[in-house]
């Protein structure tokens, strides 16, 4: 009966515990052509139709190439190509709403003409709006974001300079003005290659992060990692709040909370002459501030040869905003043509997996979203050598997460978890411990989130309605299950459920009558997340 009336749940609802016999993260992979020489990637909504379709900067046709997703993440139709001015090159994209444009817009970093071009989406139908003249030489990179609490998107522009690293930088251009040079650290800036942007004081505004890498007669300029710190909310003022160093030549960036402790971290590409290259993640410690002190170094190999792109995000939503998060962090290997991928960071100094495949030839950018909406994000690479796109389609993957907070009985908090994950064509099991003996359980179970504090606390549920109860018992260990068969149907992949247990107990924290568990999300998948 409990079985069936979950099933029941299951229909409705169609919409970290880590194994090490997963797949490879990119066992599903389509290749797909796209422009002359594409040096980066944008997923992005451009028809307002069907999730994020794939544009690319093709560098060596002076276009952007669309590639428009189905609906299904599939890009099998013809792709749209939108000319940009001879001599362009165009090198890097970033997406958002800019000043004077519409929803879904691009911003384009043009090295050819030494300027960032605006295209205006309308519905699908691009348009050249304008471009920013620049105070330097060289964009290579973008980032976008509102800076200054506007509205609009800024834009964040790195600026390579010259072999010399003459005309190096990092600019910024607020709500479609000019940009601006940020200060530099002493010795100036060296080839500035990528720029992010993140909360990396814990403020609530966006801060930069940039990587430069020398210039060609000193490739081994240090402070290599440059820290600007928005300095009011949501101002768009930037202060130099110091300068890192990794051991090797710094390409690409990505800012996000890789180890889970709700700070955000920097990941950097690192090349090496001679050598491979590695991921360096500099650790936030988790205190506000972004001073220098504050980040450790990580060095991570494991993964193909010189890493160039970095791209982060929750690859198999293992997260739940407001309660945790962790990222997970992807790189395309210039030295061996294909991405690599760090996989399940364990909060303290190491990623439990590290996944590599093959992409085309010179893979030079990556970029993450969910395109077919299963809840796993996609990887894209661009692919330099070859002109193409190769997409990387993760299966979802099962997960259990325990979140919130539980209150006391008399065998102290109860405990919830699920040592048997729901993956397809198995038994699952939602767990009890140090529940009050002998007792009656009730076990909710929803399909959505909301905290809700009993009384004056210190008791929360935390399940959504609605919400279907199971009524349970104790043994004489205060420990219960809930079994129940998880169908093994593909259309159930990325179903996330939420659970939670209610102890009937005379020294409970509710009113002497009750005592609650945390909260469990249980996701399900054809394997375990790792």
């Amino acid at each position: 009966m409990v079985r069936a009336l979950l099933s029941a749940v299951f229909m409705l609802s169609l919409s970290p515990q880590m194994l090490a016999q997963a797949p490879n993260l990119f066992v599903n992979a389509t290749a797909h052509a796209v422009g002359t020489q594409p040096c980066d990637v944008l997923l992005q909504d451009m028809d307002g139709a069907s999730g994020s379709d794939i544009v690319t900067a093709d560098g060596g046709a002076d276009t952007l190439t669309i590639l428009a997703n189905s609906g299904t993440g599939t890009f099998g139709g013809a792709p749209q190509t939108f000319a940009l001015m001879m001599g362009d090159q165009p090198a890097a994209l970033a997406g958002g709403t800019f000043v004077g444009v519409g929803d879904g817009d691009i911003a384009v970093a043009c090295p050819g003409s030494n300027v960032v071009r605006l295209v205006d989406n309308m519905s699908g139908v691009l348009a050249l709006s304008g471009s920013l003249a620049l105070p330097g030489t060289q964009p290579v990179a973008l980032a976008a974001g509102s800076l200054n609490g506007t509205g609009s998107d800024d834009l964040v522009i790195a600026l390579e300079g010259d072999l010399l690293g003459n005309g190096g930088g990092v600019a910024v251009s607020l709500d479609g003005l000019p940009p601006v040079l940020l200060p530099a650290p002493s010795g100036g800036f060296g080839s500035v290659k990528d720029v992010a942007l993140g909360d990396l004081d814990g403020d609530g505004d966006l801060d930069i992060v940039a990587t430069r890498a020398g210039s060609g007669f000193n490739p081994l300029t240090t402070d290599q990692i440059l820290l600007y710190e928005n300095t009011g909310a949501a101002s768009g003022v930037f202060t130099l709040a110091g300068t890192l160093s990794v051991t090797g030549l710094p390409r690409g960036v990505c800012v996000a909370d890789v180890d889970g402790n709700g700070f955000a971290d920097i990941a950097v590409a690192v090349q090496a002459f001679p050598g491979t290259g590695s991921l360096v993640i500099l650790a936030h410690d988790g205190a506000l501030g972004m001073t220098p002190a504050q980040f450790t170094a990580q060095s991570h190999g494991g993964g193909g040869s010189q890493p160039s792109a970095v791209a982060c995000g929750d690859i198999f939503n293992v997260s739940l905003p407001s309660f945790f998060g962790r990222s997970d962090v992807v790189t395309t290997n210039l030295g061996s043509n294909d991405v690599s991928g760090y996989l399940g960071h364990d909060g303290m100094t190491a990623f439990q997996r590290v996944d590599s495949a093959s992409a085309g030839a010179n893979p030079v950018a990556i970029a993450l979203d969910d395109v077919d909406g299963d809840g796993t994000l996609e990887i894209v690479a661009a692919n330099l050598g070859d002109n193409t796109v190769t997409v990387f389609d993760p299966a979802p993957r099962s997960s259990a997460l325990v979140f919130g907070v539980g209150c006391m009985g008399t065998a102290g908090i109860p405990q919830i978890s699920a040592p048997n994950l729901a993956i397809h064509g198995t038994t699952a099991e939602v767990r009890l411990t140090q529940g009050r003996p002998s007792s009656a359980v009730v076990l909710g179970v929803s399909s959505g989130v909301s905290v809700q504090t009993l009384g004056m606390g210190p008791c929360v549920t935390y399940l959504a309605s609605p919400v279907l109860t199971f009524t349970l018992a104790s043994n004489p260990m205060g420990q219960a299950s809930l079994f129940f068969d998880v169908p093994a149907f593909p259309a159930f992949s990325g179903t996330v459920l939420y659970f939670q247990y209610a102890v009937f107990d005379n020294l409970g924290a509710f009113n002497g009558i009750l005592a609650f568990s945390p909260a469990l999300r249980l996701t399900i998948g054809s394997t375990s997340v790792l």
